[in-house]
């Protein structure tokens, strides 16, 4: 994969995002992209690209190198779950202005604000959660596992891992209780996965 291509990549842990071009055609063949754990994204920022209206497209390199992103800072999900959106920290301070909204994928969305890339949306997130080696089921999410999802990232945040960081009782208790929550849903690829995440948050911070 990386020999057939070239871009930007998380190399030597550097925690960049994935975008890779085809060598021959320079066009974009594969993107990874890391959620972040701050919450912070204004609520202006997130609706305003929200209702810019989407143009499909593609990208393509003007030059075959290799170059790097930084992963986006701050993240906003939606009231139901519907939209996960994701900018770089330097994008919040900007005025939402001539912004260009790219669907280079059904579900997923860039966003470029003066030309500069400036984030990432994604319809349905929970429809996209997998588990290892599973493949998403190509099915809107439920409206249990929207709500089970909207709870789990609204639980992890920054704050969050600095408290189990110092195994706080009451951090663990809502851990549990979100674990509990997450077992009552239906087994399905994506309450599987929040289930194996939770748990294993669980017995990394508070060793049970």
């Amino acid at each position: 994969m990386l020999r057939c291509t070239f871009g930007s990549v998380d190399w030597l842990w550097s925690g960049d995002d994935e975008f890779r071009f085809d060598r021959s055609s320079r066009t974009l063949t594969s993107v990874t992209l890391r959620v972040p754990e701050s919450a912070t994204l204004p609520h202006r920022v997130a609706r305003s690209w929200l209702g810019t209206e989407a143009t499909p497209a593609s990208l393509q390199a003007l030059t075959p190198e290799n170059f790097s992103v930084p992963p986006t800072g701050e993240r906003w999900v939606s009231e139901e779950a519907d939209w996960l959106v994701c900018a770089l920290s330097t994008a919040t301070s900007q005025a939402v202005e001539n912004c260009r909204r790219l669907r280079i994928a059904s579900s997923l969305d860039l966003v470029f604000q003066e030309g500069v890339y400036s984030g990432w949306i994604l319809r349905d997130p929970a429809a996209h959660l997998v588990s290892g080696f599973d493949a998403p089921s190509g099915r809107p999410a439920t409206g249990a596992l929207k709500r089970a999802f909207k709870k789990y990232i609204s639980f992890f945040t920054q704050d969050t891992y600095d408290l189990m960081a110092d195994e706080d009782p009451a951090t663990l208790n809502g851990l549990e209780e979100l674990e509990r929550a997450i077992l009552r849903l239906p087994e399905d690829t994506g309450s599987r996965a929040l289930r194996e995440q939770v748990t294993d948050q669980r017995e990394k911070w508070y060793g049970r």
